[in-house]
């Protein structure tokens, strides 16, 4: 009773082109169902990263300002998509102090902004 066969076997090895086909349009399918939720999930970080910049200049000109008892204001350029805080250049002081300008990630976008009425 042999227990092994040497030479070739009768049956055929490797794929067929129907079965090659099958594999490649399964493959297709899913990435055509996992693609737009993959760069929706990579617009959601950028999303973040850039509320995450603004916050932390609008934090730190709140505690500039509260530190040195000037007014501090957030500029939001909507050409460039960018923004940074400075110190309200007062009569007496000969220097305006600027945070350095930060520009927003990826594919956001300032569109509008409005402003509130001053609290009087």
């Amino acid at each position: 009773m042999p227990t092994c066969r040497v030479g070739r076997s009768n049956e055929p090895s490797g794929f067929t082109l129907v079965e090659l086909a099958v594999v490649l349009v399964i493959l297709a399918v899913i990435l055509g169902l996992v693609l737009p939720e993959a760069s929706s999930f990579f617009f959601r970080s950028d999303l973040k990263a850039s509320s995450r910049k603004l916050a932390g200049a609008v934090a730190y000109a709140r505690s500039q300002a509260m530190l040195e008892g000037r007014i501090w204001e957030i500029t939001l350029d909507l050409d460039t998509d960018s923004f940074w805080a400075a110190a309200v250049k007062e009569e007496d002081s000969p220097d305006q102090k600027t945070v350095k300008k930060r520009t927003l990630a990826g594919e956001v976008r300032f569109i509008d902004v409005k402003k509130l009425p001053d609290e009087n």
